[in-house]
């Protein structure tokens, strides 16, 4: 039995460092992915992880399984491509905060089909959990619909983090059609002020959480950056402030940020219930892992330990809105 299933992106971020000794630039491999990244800081924290995905068969892939799996997580679900180059991403960082230029057409991440997901392991888990970035291509979207189907079927709590990168769609319409259809089956959706606006059209975000729980969900959570998270739950409606940590790399933020909601709430056992200030309690959490990941560099080696979060929570400040 797992805790948790992660399904979807592993890939290198090619993290830009300072230029060589003759002017060229240079950048560092790191293991990432928002798959990964959550699966990496889910295992870290203790909870029993299973990533399911793919990457090349070659040198890059053979590392980041490698560095995830040394976050303890059972790397048995994600398979080597023989024919596809595991996925690369080229990170630009601005004081910190970070865009994303993809190699990813022709790679191996999108090529993950339902003969290599390990379906027995993937239902003996009581949380599924995917991304955005599962639904871009084929054959990927249909494999993640299907996997979806058999853990609603199953019971399993399932879960989104819709991680819109729009040079990864065909189109604007097509993700805003798609990333809905994937909502009747999610209970607990998370994403950006900008993601919930392109699904709802609304930027209020009490309007928009009402419009994404006509979908299907039973709890939205926007993480907001600086501003901290929001939160919409049986009704009740509130936002957390996030700590005044120095932000190095802002790479996988949201994934941890998400990977200690899912750890606080599967020790919990399930959704049902909650309190307005337990659902506080646990975004108080969160914030702190996101805030605590943003001060080292790369996606999974900046995954924090509980002792880190916590030490996070007594040593930081809380970032006040403005």
């Amino acid at each position: 039995m797992y805790d948790l299933c992660a399904i979807g992106d592993i890939l290198i971020d090619f993290t830009p460092m300072d230029p060589s000794p003759s002017g060229n630039l240079v950048f560092e491999c790191n293991a990432g992915g928002t798959i990964a990244n959550l699966a990496a800081a889910a295992g870290k924290l203790g909870l029993r992880t299973l990533m399911v995905g793919k990457v090349g068969y070659d040198e890059l892939g053979k590392n980041i399984r490698g560095k995830v799996e040394s976050c303890n997580v059972d790397m048995s679900g994600c398979k080597a491509d023989p024919e596809a180059f595991t996925t690369l991403s080229l990170v630009t960082l601005n004081n910190g905060e970070r865009s994303f230029t993809f190699s990813r057409k022709y790679a191996a991440d999108i090529r993950l089909t339902l003969e290599d997901v390990p379906m027995e392991k993937v239902l003996a888990s009581k949380v599924l959990h995917f991304s955005g970035m599962c639904l871009t291509d084929q054959p990927i979207r249909d494999t993640t619909f299907h996997v979806i189907n058999e853990a609603r079927q199953k019971g399993m709590l399932i879960t989104l983090d819709v991680n819109y990168r729009e040079s990864l769609w065909a189109s604007q319409e097509e993700a805003i059609e798609i990333i809905r259809k994937s909502l009747s089956y999610v209970d607990i959706y998370k994403s950006s002020e900008e993601e919930i606006a392109l699904l709802t059209g609304e930027e209020d975000l009490e309007k928009a959480a009402k419009k994404i729980i006509s979908y299907g969900p039973k709890m939205v959570i926007v993480s907001c950056g600086p501003k901290g998270s929001f939160y919409y739950y049986n009704g009740w409606t509130g936002c957390q402030n996030t700590y005044d940590t120095k932000p190095v790399d802002t790479t996988g933020a949201g994934d941890c940020f998400m990977a200690a909601v899912l750890y606080r709430i599967i020790k919990r056992g399930n959704i049902d219930g909650m309190t307005q200030n337990e659902i506080e309690d646990i975004l108080d959490f969160a914030n702190a892992a996101g805030a605590q990941s943003i001060t080292n560099r790369g996606g999974v080696s900046s995954v924090p330990a509980i002792s880190e979060i916590e030490n996070c929570m007594k040593t930081v400040p809380r970032l006040v809105k403005s």
